[in-house]
């Protein structure tokens, strides 16, 4: 076996991306409205107006605190009417000036995994380009007559202003603005994987000839649809599977009220990446009573590429299309048939909640199975296989002509079972475990499960299993694979309700993949670790029940900012090591009941019309940092925070909720969190029974405290700095490192020291004095060397 310490030369600006993200780590708020009179929209930060807004909305950038940035954004339920367009690209603006920093690092991130050779980026520009004009000359000639092409403009519009806004950010920033071509590019990453080789010369020729067939790349994801067998609950759940580079995660939620009577919702929670209009792995909660999800198919005829035109819709723009137009499977098949582009060739299943009473019955319709192939796209109902008890899906084609068509029996007969449907690894695997999952713990025990050492079916292969680590292979490793899992259940599809987790598995004891960069490598074997937990996400307005489709009263979407251990603008890594994935989410109560589309996004129907009608599991050592909403200090007066969680305004060691201030950024944490790691200096001032504020202050030795902050309150970090980061301590990331342990920045000279004074620190004035306490003097005996 080849050494573990591999050079990963292919994840270029990851880790210096996440880096970045620690600095500029931040909860930011936004209202955009529409100037009709100048044609230019006005923004406002750090407001959400819910009553005047074209849209607002916020973005909550905790990738490295979860694994998953958020981003919620309402449309048109401000006081003034406006064109469903103008809805639309004041979304996309919102959108593209939040997340401007994340799009541009994602597309370098991207950039380098899809253009391998430069020769095929000029024919890539002018495809993408011809395409875009082809599909807006369209809108401009069908929009009054067809209702897709309607639709289509809408999707075209929030493109632009996702393109505006994030020009608009640059500007302020001094910048370089992402292209039009860059933005194309982030939108079409999924159809890329079939447009770039078809593009380009093939090299990677299998059986037939060069001319006949590929070999593609690796396979885009898992999915599961299982139900259980008295019917009492369904359970979906997916897991991607692509490069490691693309682990800049978005969860987004977005509500739009859209007065086109042929759009079936306007609402929708998913997955997704930075800059993207779509999810990609895909995984979307509708607010129609959909559900969608995917997995890539490989097309090993490369004749069939052939058939590509500009004149197309990408997959990207159906899927889009049958998200908002669709009320039923049937329908999404429809509308996802239309102008087939034929990349990003996958299998879709699509279930429609409606159609299923739990403990009753299952009726037909409930789940459609659309299959994509350059020149053909099919779809059959599948219901019977949930009635039976589940539907797998493992990137190879389930109707027969599509696979046949698209070379999966020639490769069966060439390369054995591995191609069959019913004989793959991942077939006989799910086939075999899928009776073990009763509820979301089985659930996403499965969808993380890699025993590739141990399983005969596996065959001894870390990606012939559910949840693949192609970074764990003898020969030839690469960093990519599972990188996320996704799981829902009935009664929380209904609310658009979920769970995720971004990063490669660990399950069984399979080692974390980690993160260290030289400028222009990432080494696998002596790196950073970054692990997660499942995170519960969304939120929802909408009831499906019987068949009837129906509003309910919506509560404020909770997300990430509501499920983490840090709910802040802050950066805490969680340090966990291997873990089970069976322990439920971290739940925390939100910050504010303003981080959130309110009742103005809930005054009507999804569909504001419709009245009538790719994979990882990392450290999923959860501790729920939920205590009983009526813990409130022996009685003392409490006061609510959130969403009605209370903080003991005594403090000391009976407060439920902590204010920490670290050098002037507050984060919203627990005493449980604080005392989760029993050797971190939080934890020992957390002991401290004369601790009497909820709120711990901590700032370096160069960060004056407000002048508002008692300073018995104050809890100081000294560190000794090398040549680096001079002003003192500005992020958590120092916050939760262990006494003893080594948490170096780089070489030896820049190095620190890392000490804590204990809240005795005497004062002059409005500053802080330097007189140590006996308390101060034994901390620094047992401060880290990093």
């Amino acid at each position: 076996m080849e050494k573990q310490s591999i050079r990963l030369c292919v994840l270029l600006l990851l880790l210096s991306t996440l880096a970045s993200s620690v600095k500029t780590y931040q909860l930011q708020e936004a209202t955009v409205y529409w100037d009709a009179a100048q044609k230019s929209v006005i923004l406002k930060e750090e407001v959400m107006e819910t009553d005047r807004g074209g849209a607002y909305g916020y973005f909550n950038d905790t990738l490295l605190l979860s694994g998953w940035g958020v981003l919620e954004i309402c449309a048109g339920y401000g006081g003034v009417t406006q064109e469903d367009e103008t809805t639309f690209f004041l979304a996309g603006y919102l959108e593209g000036y939040l997340t401007a920093g994340q799009m541009i690092n994602h597309y370098s991130n991207m950039y380098p995994q899809l253009i391998k050779d430069e020769k095929v980026l000029n024919p890539l520009k002018k495809f993408l380009s011809k395409q875009d004009q082809w599909a807006r000359e369209q809108v401009k000639l069908r929009r009054n007559s067809d209702p897709l092409w309607r639709h289509l403009g809408l999707i075209l519009a929030q493109l632009d202003g996702l393109h505006a806004g994030a020009a608009q950010w640059a500007k302020t920033k001094h910048r370089e603005p992402l292209s039009a071509f860059a933005v194309q590019f982030l939108n079409g990453v999924g159809d890329l994987l079939d447009l770039v080789p078809a593009l380009t010369p093939r090299s990677n020729s299998s059986t037939g000839g060069a001319s006949t067939f590929r070999m593609p790349g690796m396979g885009h994801c898992t999915a599961l649809i299982k139900v259980l067998p008295g019917f009492e609950n369904l359970l979906f759940g997916h897991s991607s599977w692509y490069t490691y580079a693309a682990t800049m995660r978005i969860y987004k939620h977005w509500d739009f009220r859209v007065s086109d009577t042929h759009i079936a919702t306007g609402k929708m929670s998913f997955s997704s990446y930075p800059g993207f209009l779509m999810s990609l792995d895909d995984f979307y909660l509708l607010g129609s009573g959909l559900l969608m999800t995917q997995t890539s198919i490989g097309v090993f005829n490369a004749s069939l590429f052939s058939q590509l035109s500009p004149h197309s819709l990408l997959a990207w723009q159906r899927v889009r299309l049958a998200n908002s137009m669709a009320h039923s499977g049937e329908e999404w098949a429809l509308v996802f048939s239309k102008y087939n582009s034929g990349t990003y060739n996958s299998q879709y299943m699509v279930v429609d909640l409606s159609r299923v009473s739990l403990g009753h019955s299952i009726r037909t319709g409930a789940l459609t199975v659309v299959e994509q192939i350059p020149g053909r796209v099919m779809h059959s109902d599948q219901t019977q296989a949930l009635r039976r008890g589940y539907w797998p899906s493992y990137n190879i084609p389930f109707h027969v002509e599509v696979y046949n068509l698209s070379g999966y029996g020639v490769m069966w007969k060439k390369y054995g079972v591995d191609f069959s449907y019913d004989l793959c690894p991942r077939a006989k695997i799910l086939r075999r475990d899928q009776a073990k999952v009763s509820n979301l713990s089985s659930l996403k025990h499965i969808m993380r499960y890699n025993n590739y050492k141990r399983d005969p079916y596996a065959k001894g292969h870390p990606c012939k299993t559910i949840c693949c680590r192609n970074d764990l292979r003898p020969r030839r490793p690469r960093p990519g694979g599972c990188y996320d899992t996704k799981v829902t259940d009935y009664k929380m599809a209904l609310q658009l309700v979920a769970e995720a987790i971004n990063g490669p598995t660990t399950q069984g004891g399979l080692p974390p993949f980690s993160y260290v960069t030289d400028v222009l490598c990432l080494t696998s074997g002596n790196f950073t670790r970054l692990i997660f937990e499942f995170v519960r996400v969304g939120g929802g307005a909408y009831s499906v029940s019987n068949g009837e489709k129906k509003p309910r009263k919506r509560r404020a979407l909770t997300d990430a900012l509501a499920r983490l251990p840090f709910v802040s603008n802050g950066f805490s890594p969680q340090m966990a090591t291997t873990a089970d994935d069976q322990r439920e989410p971290a739940d925390v109560a939100a910050l504010s009941t303003n981080h959130g589309c309110h009742h103005h996004c809930n005054s009507n129907n999804n569909n504001n019309n419709n009245n009538n009608n790719k994979d990882s599991e990392a450290g999923e050592s959860a501790t729920s940092a939920t205590t009983s909403a009526t813990e409130s200090g022996g009685g003392t007066a409490s006061q609510s925070i959130g969403n009605g969680s209370v903080i003991n305004p005594s403090g000391g060691s009976n407060g439920k909720w902590v204010r920490l201030n670290v050098g002037g950024t507050v984060f919203l944490t627990t005493r449980q969190t604080l005392l989760k790691e029993q050797t971190s200096f939080l934890y020992r001032l957390c002991q401290q029974q004369d601790l009497h504020s909820d709120t711990l202050h901590v700032t370096s030795h160069l960060t004056p405290l407000p002048q508002q902050v008692p300073p018995k309150h104050a809890h100081r970090v000294l560190c000794v700095r090398g040549a680096f980061n001079p002003d003192g301590l500005h992020d958590a990331r120092r916050l939760m490192v262990n006494i003893g342990s080594s948490y170096s920045y780089g070489t030896e000279d820049q190095a620190e020291f890392l000490c804590v004074v204990s809240k005795e620190l005497h004062t002059s004035g409005s500053g802080l004095g330097t007189e140590q306490s006996h308390k101060t003097k034994l901390f620094q005996i047992h401060g880290s060397r990093m």
